[in-house]
């Protein structure tokens, strides 16, 4: 790796491993069958052969496909993909295989073993990362091992209309949270700058065919005062639900009651719905004729006056399949996906004018076929 291309990057950046020869070229791993593995690769050009010619390839897991490597025609962009998998045999094959764009290379290759069972379930595939993130981080960088013990990347998520919130005490010291987030992640959160706003962030999604799996995590990093109470309500778009499957509150201490719609998708076997640990959620559908209020995982949250029950953390998996082609994902896509940047996004007239359809009301569910949309509101 050319010097100037090493500068803020981690060492695991250096160097890399090239492939000019051969078609299919793979590391082959001795692993337990049925075993689980967080399974990581890197890659950043850096022009390592001095040709200045970004190649582009394609990878796979076993026999299946996992994507298209395409680093934008830019020798510094680092494309990290993640993938959380099931060792189908006694081995597993990681290969990087040339379609005639260049030679292929890899920087780092990380398997990270996941010891808990009772995380990151699903009913069929592997889990492909499409986001992780740290809320109202205060160093704004990206947090890992030795920080997260499975060696998860966290990445910062910060917006000028948000103050930051932290608390210097220990977060969730019973080891409650069986998927162990961070606990300096855990320890930040955001809320608006202004008590009357929304908490708004916005994810963007090209290929709506994508089924994802949501992870929240939230912590109080306040102390409440007396006799007062937290309350969450959430509103969820039908368009926005229809590509989630799983929704796991657990032990997030909520309240009130879950929306009918989820109720109806939890029972008709759509949307696997766990909601344990939460003494005063109510979970039946007759709870809507008791209460004007529901509870859930915040896709538009509200809190209730002052209360500070934050969004810590989020991580956002997409469905990877083991037929091959299956899990094929557009390179362009894929792209947007591999490198998550986050920025200060700033829109023209002319596109709130689109978005809102001309401030037409009921125009933002249009705006979710398009979008997830992931606004807290706070009350």
């Amino acid at each position: 790796m050319q010097l100037e291309f090493q500068t803020n990057k981690q060492q695991q950046m250096w160097h890399v491993r090239s492939f000019p020869d051969g078609i299919r070229n793979c590391y082959r791993f001795n692993l337990t069958k049925g075993s689980r593995y967080l399974i990581r690769a890197t890659f950043m050009y850096g022009n390592y052969d001095a040709k200045d010619t970004v190649p582009g390839f394609d990878l796979y897991i076993g026999p299946n496909k996992w994507g298209s490597v395409s680093l934008r025609n830019n020798a510094s962009f680092v494309s990290i993909w993640e993938v959380i998998y099931t060792i189908p045999s006694n081995f597993l094959h990681f290969c990087l295989v040339n379609t005639g764009s260049g030679t292929p290379f890899i920087n780092a290759l990380e398997l990270r073993p996941l010891f808990k069972n009772t995380t990151y379930i699903t009913k069929s595939g592997s889990l492909n990362l499409f986001t992780r993130l740290d809320f109202a981080s205060l160093t704004n960088l990206t947090v890992r091992y030795k920080d997260d013990v499975y060696d998860r990347i966290w990445w910062p998520y910060n917006s000028v209309n948000w103050a930051q919130l932290s608390t210097s005490l220990e977060v969730d010291a019973q080891g409650s949270n069986d998927y162990e987030p961070p606990n300096i992640v855990m320890k930040t959160a955001a809320t608006p700058k202004n008590a009357s706003k929304t908490l708004d962030f916005y994810l963007d999604i090209d290929d709506t065919t994508l089924q994802f799996y949501v992870y929240l995590h939230f912590a109080e990093v306040q102390v409440l005062q007396a006799q007062r109470d937290q309350r969450v309500q959430c509103f969820f778009e039908r368009e926005a639900l229809l590509p989630l499957k799983t929704l796991n509150l657990q032990g997030n201490k909520l309240t009130g009651s879950v929306p009918v719609e989820l109720l109806e998708r939890s029972k008709n076997g759509s949307l696997s719905l766990s909601v344990g640990g939460n003494p005063g959620l109510c979970s039946s559908i007759s709870c809507k004729s008791k209460k004007k209020k529901t509870v859930t995982v915040p896709v538009v949250a509200a809190v209730a006056g002052s209360i500070f029950l934050l969004a810590a953390a989020l991580a956002i998996f997409f469905i990877f399949r083991r037929k091959r082609q299956v899990g094929k994902v557009e390179a362009e896509s894929r792209n947007k996906m591999e490198s998550f940047e986050v920025k200060n996004q700033q829109f023209s007239y002319a596109d709130i004018l689109k978005i809102t359809n001309n401030f037409e009301v009921n125009s933002w569910e249009r705006r979710i076929r398009n979008s997830l949309l992931w606004p807290l509101r706070w009350n």
